[in-house]
């Protein structure tokens, strides 16, 4: 075998960036105990330590379906007990205290300083309408005085609220608001225009033109009041509380919701889930004219097969909007599914599909055994992306009895497939692969490399073999992790038959990479296909650093153990990545 020139950079490959993963660290949240007790941390200048302090909070923007409006205002309280150049510091940094205004259980006294503290800062304000809401009128005039500075509003309404509070604050002019969530609590879905019998005229009465980032969760607006938003760019309406709940509002009509959606010719983002939508609207057919979005980036989807099938003909994306399309369906006590259902849902998630975009990559992979997904990746001017996202969740799904070793009658036969007991899954998962790779054919055809997220023992190997066959110009196979080489049906999956561009093996040097059943499955593979010439090692960038000076010897010292059962005229090489 021979070595490569070695590498300490991030070469051509780097599969972690063509999965649309975000690479920017953070530093770790800390609560003050964590600070007790350190003396380097008195000697940071005043600057550094409020940017620590700044990320000891909560992002605004990480509720994930909760409001929890007093922990960032705790937590920098927390802060200025721990020492008085802590105090000094948290206290004369405005910017810290205007992120952290709530009005849950707080003291009168402490708003105010809040507010005090906050001076000359556009504010932040976090709360939900419920038994702990304080209504200290000294504090709601301090706080109407003051609205006029709010940039980013978090609301939350309890389940046994009506949400008048709510209300009220829509009828204030917020001029400088730029980022808008409200979530109704429980299994409801409000319509925000009429609280507790009076009529909401205009949000924020039409006085809210800076406001970009609106996400409504368990309720909408009717399409008659997105006007008071001319500038909206990034817009989520989603319904997660329980389906089979009958007593929730009417949802909202899919005429509403596309009529609501053609005023934007500024949206960047838009999330829409099934839940919000009247499901009515999908069992007939709706002549409704095309919606465009001209500058949409991304569009995120949780739906059904029905909704999926439905709004594909109504909106019209442009080429370069990534589409992440989540096909669900539904739990029992809904009938079950079967063979024709995963054929139907995958010619509705492949409607998503852009006619005009040329894929160079792909994933496929099952984040668990019954959820599925493919990515397509675009390479784009700078960085690859994903252009289209499809999973299918079937978690709970009650799916027709079958009789499984009759259904699969196009899967070759791989080892260790004879003593496996297929499930109804597996069927339902082959017939959705299947489908996927007809439908796609002609445009995995031109993908050349293929990462792939499978276990050592996960039935996808011979699931999706009929997506990697209509890969026929696949050069290199990533794997995310290294037991995928000790699944036992890996050799026949990347048999010539299957890939027969197959040149490179892209392995991660993980904790089982030197395992005896992975390097048995590497070997064999090298052994059995001469025609792939090399194989690359992914290094953590943690690992290399742990590693320090002597990284690239110890790397080819690492290596070449691994290697050691590959056949010699295999090349070696490895690449950095986060």
């Amino acid at each position: 075998m021979r070595f490569n020139v070695w590498n300490s950079h991030v070469g051509s490959v780097h599969p972690d960036r063509f999965l649309g993963v975000d690479m920017k660290g953070k530093i770790k949240a800390s609560s003050a105990n964590d600070f007790k007790g350190t003396t380097t941390t008195l000697h940071l200048a005043p600057e550094i330590l409020s940017k620590v302090f700044y990320e000891t909070l909560q992002p605004f923007d990480s509720v994930d379906h909760r409001v929890n409006p007093a922990n960032n205002a705790l937590q920098l309280l927390d802060l200025t007990h721990v020492s008085s150049y802590f105090r000094q510091v948290a206290v004369s940094d405005g910017s810290l205290w205007a992120e952290v205004l709530y009005l849950n259980g707080v003291h009168a006294d402490f708003f105010v300083a809040i507010l005090e503290r906050s001076r000359g800062y556009f504010i932040s304000l976090c709360f939900m309408e419920d038994s702990s809401l304080l209504f200290d009128p000294c504090v709601w005039t301090r706080l109407l005085l003051n609205f006029n500075k709010v940039r980013r509003l978090q609301i939350g309404v309890g389940d046994s609220s009506g949400g008048a509070t709510l209300k009220f604050i829509l009828s204030f002019e917020a001029p400088f608001l730029e980022d808008l969530t409200i979530q109704w609590c429980g299994d409801r879905n409000a319509c925000l225009d009429y609280f507790e019998g009076r009529i909401l005229r205009q949000p924020f009465m039409n006085g809210a033109p800076r406001l970009r980032k609106l996400h409504l969760i368990n309720c909408f607006f009717p399409s008659k009041h997105y006007s008071a938003f001319p500038n909206l760019a990034n817009l989520s309406v989603m319904y997660i509380g329980d389906d089979d709940n009958h007593d929730h509002p009417p949802l909202i009509s899919i005429l509403d919701l596309s009529e609501g959606l053609g005023r934007f010719n500024s949206l960047t983002t838009l999330t829409l889930s099934t839940g919000c939508i009247d499901p009515g609207d999908f069992e007939s057919d709706i002549q409704q004219a095309p919606v465009h979005f001209p500058r949409l980036l991304r569009f995120n989807f949780m739906t059904t097969t029905a909704a999926c099938r439905q709004l594909a003909s109504i909106l019209r994306l442009p080429a370069g909007c990534s589409r992440n399309i989540h096909l669900s369906f539904p739990p029992p006590p809904h009938p079950g599914v079967g063979v024709l259902d995963a054929t139907s849902a995958a010619e509705a998630a492949a409607l998503f599909v852009p006619s005009d975009v040329e894929f160079k990559r792909c994933v496929v992979g099952m984040a668990d055994d019954d959820e599925p997904f493919l990515r397509l990746i675009a390479l784009g001017p700078s960085t690859p992306r994903i252009a289209v996202e499809m999973s299918f969740k079937l978690s709970d799904v009650a799916i027709h009895s079958l009789h499984p070793q009759n259904q699969l009658p196009t899967i070759h036969y791989f080892p260790g497939i004879s003593t496996r007991t297929f499930t109804v899954t597996d069927i339902f998962l082959h017939q959705l692969c299947t489908t996927l790779s007809i439908i796609l054919r002609k445009r995995l055809s031109v993908v050349s490399t293929l990462y792939v997220w499978f276990g050592c023992e996960s039935p996808a190997v011979f699931i999706a073999v009929s997506l990697l066959r209509s890969m026929t110009n696949i050069h290199e196979i990533v794997s995310h992790a290294s037991d995928l080489w000790a699944n036992p049906s890996i050799q026949e999956f990347l048999s010539w038959d299957n890939a027969p561009s197959l040149r490179t093996l892209i392995i991660p040097i993980d904790e089982t990479v030197q395992s005896a059943r992975v390097l048995a499955g590497i070997s064999a593979i090298l052994r059995s296909r001469s025609d792939i010439g090399g194989v690359i090692f992914r290094v953590r960038s943690a690992t290399i650093a742990e590693m320090g000076y002597a990284a690239p010897d110890e790397l080819r010292s690492l290596i070449r153990g691994i290697s050691e059962g590959f056949p010699d005229t295999v090349s070696l090489d490895w690449v950095e990545y986060q």
